[in-house]
């Protein structure tokens, strides 16, 4: 019998039950005695259904505790199960986990030493780049050193460009001298040993162009020298009808250092401001009764900045690059007229 049907047959049985026992106390109340020895076939039945009912009871009891035992015995299994289950995937996962923890610790130790190669790498190159920069630092004064002893020698130096060759004079020196004593005015015995060396410089671009090349003159005393360049100034020097030019001889490299502040030294010329060079790099000169020294670009340009309206009014704001910009492109038809040498020619106008 299935639970259901246990459950209706048992209110049924209640309801029996409870009639019989209305039946049963109103035979009682009306005092019949006799019966009691005569027995009621529906109370007999009553009785017996009872009986069954309470041993279905029993049984229906029963049956339920032994479905609940199973029951609950399944359910162990299964959650056992389930458990076991669980711990053996989070075993799998922690092993997972474990392996892949172990991967990234050891792939810290490998960053790690990296990182302390990359530290000692620096530390090398710090001190590579202290050797070079102590090299470039010594490199910078020898370069000056040399930029000196140069200028020691080419302020005693002068160019002269365009002095025609002559086959009748094969000696340079004697030649030149002879130029330049008739120029003055002089005897040629005024630059007796007064002439350190003279040569004249060959170049392809020369020779292509039919140009006479460039002659180095160097002077034993700076004297001479500006007395010659004095001379340049004041009167021409025409040979064969072609003019000479005359110029203070500058090293190259000095040139380009000074080319930074050749806008600055086209507003003082402007103003009629004396300027010198300063060595190996800057340019000093005295305006408003007070002494300026710069040896910087930025200098040069925050003091014409400050000052252009004062040294030329009539000058435009434009931008001060645009006289470097022509310098560099004069120095460069310098060079092409030259050719390419260590040493590159300046008018000076008396400054130096």
């Amino acid at each position: 019998m299935s639970g259901p049907d246990r459950i209706t047959t048992r209110k049924t049985a209640a309801s029996v039950a409870a009639a019989a026992a209305r039946r049963a106390s109103v035979q009682g109340d009306n005092g019949e005695k006799g019966d009691k020895e005569q027995a009621d076939p529906f109370a007999l039945q009553l009785l017996e259904f009872r009986k069954e009912m309470m041993k279905s009871m029993q049984e229906f009891t029963q049956q339920v505790r032994s479905d609940m035992e199973k029951s609950n015995l399944s359910l162990k299994e299964q959650v056992h199960r389930d458990i076991e289950n669980s711990n053996k995937f989070l075993k799998e996962q922690f092993g997972i986990v474990g392996d892949k923890v172990s991967n990234l610790e050891s792939k810290v130790d490998k960053l790690e030493k990296l990182r302390e190669e990359v530290t000692e790498v620096r530390e090398e190159q710090k001190g590579t780049l202290g050797l070079v920069q102590g090299v470039q630092e010594k490199q910078s004064d020898l370069e000056d050193q040399f930029l000196l002893l140069q200028l020691q020698e080419w302020d005693r130096t002068i160019r002269i460009r365009g002095l025609p060759d002559s086959d009748s004079e094969p000696v340079l020196e004697t030649y030149v001298t002879q130029i330049i004593s008739e120029w003055r005015g002089e005897s040629t015995d005024w630059l007796d040993g007064s002439v350190e060396s003279c040569f004249r410089i060959k170049l392809f671009q020369s020779r292509e162009r039919n140009h006479p090349g460039d002659i180095l003159l160097t002077l034993v005393t700076k004297k001479v020298k500006d007395a010659i360049l004095q001379n340049s100034f004041e009167n021409d020097l025409v040979v064969a009808g072609q003019k000479v030019d005359i110029f203070r001889e500058i090293s190259l490299k000095l040139r380009l250092r000074r080319t930074k502040y050749r806008f600055l030294s086209t507003a003082l010329r402007r103003a009629d401001i004396r300027y010198k060079w300063e060595f190996p790099e800057g340019i000093s000169f005295t305006y408003m009764k007070r002494r300026y020294k710069l040896t910087s670009e930025f200098q040069a340009r925050e003091f014409l900045d400050k000052n252009r309206r004062d040294l030329d009014p009539k000058q435009d704001r434009g931008d001060p690059r645009s006289e470097q910009k022509k310098a560099l492109e004069q120095l460069a038809l310098e060079e092409a007229a030259s050719g390419k040498t260590d040493t590159v020619t300046d008018s000076g106008n008396g400054q130096s």
